[in-house]
């Protein structure tokens, strides 16, 4: 049973509650069109990459994605485009972006995709997951330890 105290459902895309929305996701998110530029970002892109949002609206995926991947994310996307096959888990994959200082950096990435008429764009979460990956890192490198002294102690 509705509930009539609502008021109705009514689109909030391009007006001001859908831009509180966007800003307000604690993630770096942005759109990214078919021919890899980006149409949108939200303001926790600047925290992750140093650029602003403005600054990267427009831009080539080129600006924070370093040649070593742009040349594989281009392959791949090329292949979804045209075979529909998902080479990549979309729900988190790895992958490394520049910072405007130059340094490069592992994110964890999210795909969704939405077709507009003859365009298609891909929304992308992105997270920093340096600390993840140091974490593990160490962890490993502790289990490695820990497995030595057992064997040790065996002889």
């Amino acid at each position: 049973m509705p509930n009539d105290s609502l008021p109705p459902a009514r689109p909030v895309f391009g007006n001001a509650e859908y831009r509180q929305l966007w800003e307000a996701i604690p993630d770096a998110v942005m759109v990214i069109d078919q021919d890899r530029f980006i149409r949108h970002a939200n303001a926790a892109v600047q925290a992750l990459v140093g650029y602003t949002a403005a600054e990267l609206t427009g831009e080539p995926l080129s600006r924070i994605v370093p040649d070593e991947q742009l040349q594989s994310l281009a392959a791949t996307l090329g292949n979804y485009l045209q075979t529909g096959e998902r080479r990549l888990d979309w729900r988190g994959t790895r992958a490394c972006l520049r910072h405007r200082d130059g340094h490069v950096f592992p994110v964890e990435v999210s795909f969704g995709e939405v077709r507009l008429g003859d365009q298609r764009l891909f929304a992308t979460v992105l997270r920093d997951i340096t600390e993840r990956e140091r974490s593990e890192r160490w962890q490993a490198a502790l289990s490695e330890i820990s497995d030595a002294a057992h064997a040790a102690t065996d002889l």
